[in-house]
């Protein structure tokens, strides 16, 4: 297809006057309108807005990097540095206790399982800024494209967070619930006689002891999950003593969590974090409003370019 492509264009090459080709290889190399459909100052303008975006993805990636290694590698050290720092803001002892409890879940919620993903979003955001910025200083038309394509894609991302927590706490968790639900079902590994070392099994079961839970919506979803081994009835990780191998078989309210699944515990983890959501979500709303506008300077001056290239190539025609 690319050797048919250049053999068109030869073709087409071969019929102009040497002035001609001479006129389609400058054109090729121009890097957008000056003075033609927009003056320097909005041309100007345009690159310091689509800087300024970039910029904010390499900063934002950069945060969201640091942020899953220290979620991923650095559970001691948040424990024991970041979080007291912040339960320090709370008025009272005990709600001070309370924020650095629940603290510590959100940490085993997101540890061994989200942080891999927070990991890989910081790092796309982080390209995406980098490609950006090269993209603008060096007038690269594909990482333009790039560009303005991650942008759309996560103004469609960042909306749909802000609807998600437009739900408040009971609709995450839910969401929370059903999320963990399907990945218990397809990828927890069932076996109290063997340590599993898969990364999501070693997350679960470190999120339903911190929290104190069994199951994701309930206990009795483990009847009927794919990787079983063995005829028990509850992972160790549901018991109050993991080495109880009674509770294994017969788990109830005194030697298991059966009571309490794990949908009740992220509520009760998250109902604290109300006013951080709200805040949050107002954050969103702000960078969803910046990102939908910026999708559009990117597309103007990607379109721009390209009118500007066929206008001069019609009066360079004209002329030649």
């Amino acid at each position: 297809m690319d050797a048919r492509k250049r053999k068109e264009d030869l073709d087409v090459m071969n019929g102009m006057t040497g002035k001609q080709r001479d006129v389609i290889r400058e054109l090729m190399k121009l890097k957008g309108p000056k003075k033609v459909l927009f003056n320097q100052m909005t041309w100007k303008l345009i690159h310091v807005a689509l800087y300024i975006l970039y910029s904010i993805y390499s900063v934002m990636g950069f945060a969201f990097l640091v942020s899953g290694i220290l979620i991923e590698y650095g559970e001691e050290y948040v424990e024991k540095e970041i979080i007291p720092e912040y339960a320090r803001l709370e008025s009272t002892a005990e709600e001070q206790e309370k924020y650095y409890q629940n603290a510590v879940k959100i940490i085993a919620i997101m540890q061994g399982y989200i942080g891999p993903y927070i990991l890989a979003f910081g790092t796309q955001c982080s390209l995406i800024g980098i490609i950006g910025i090269i993209g603008q200083a060096k007038a690269v038309y594909c990482f333009m494209v790039y560009g303005a394509v991650a942008n759309l894609i996560f103004l469609m991302f960042w909306y749909a967070i802000s609807l998600v927590l437009g739900l408040g706490e009971v609709g995450i968790s839910e969401i929370l619930a059903y999320f963990f639900s399907q990945a218990v079902y397809t990828d927890y590994i069932f076996d109290n006689d063997h340590r599993v070392v898969t990364g999501f099994t070693l997350a679960w079961d470190e999120i339903q002891s911190k929290l104190e839970c069994c199951g994701a919506i309930v206990y009795t979803d483990y009847k009927t999950i794919e990787h079983k081994i063995g005829n028990y009835t509850v992972p160790s990780s549901c018991c109050r003593n993991a080495s109880d191998r009674h509770c294994w078989t017969s788990p109830n309210n005194e030697n298991s969590f059966i009571a309490f699944p794990c949908k009740i515990a992220f509520w009760d983890v998250l109902q604290p974090y109300t006013k951080l959501a709200n805040i949050i979500t107002d954050y969103i709303h702000t960078l969803v409003f910046m990102l939908f506008w910026f999708s559009w300077v990117c597309i103007l001056k990607i379109v721009l370019i390209w009118r500007y290239k066929i206008r001069c190539l019609n009066e360079a025609f004209k002329k030649a």
